[in-house]
């Protein structure tokens, strides 16, 4: 399924389960656009002297989001990658 077959969140679901961790920032990203959002995606950026890199910067208005993606198989996780 292509990220524009989504049309509700049984197929959100569908294409996050299906799709390869590569491609999930692309995916954040999307659903982003799709909420008019400009999207930035693997950007770097230096503050105070300290070098972060963000996988998505959404942009609307006064609004920014800077998104970390993870995705995780099943319930595996780490709790201190939560924190």
């Amino acid at each position: 399924m292509e990220f524009e077959d989504i049309h509700d969140i049984d197929d959100l679901e569908t294409v996050s389960t299906e799709s390869v961790w590569q491609n999930f920032e692309r995916l954040a990203a999307f659903i982003f656009e799709k909420n008019d959002f400009q999207v930035r995606v693997n950007t770097v950026k230096t503050f105070q002297k300290k070098r972060r890199q963000y996988d998505v910067i959404a942009k609307r208005d006064s609004q920014t989001f800077l998104i970390e993606c993870k995705k995780w198989a099943g319930n595996r996780y780490r709790l201190s990658a939560l924190k």
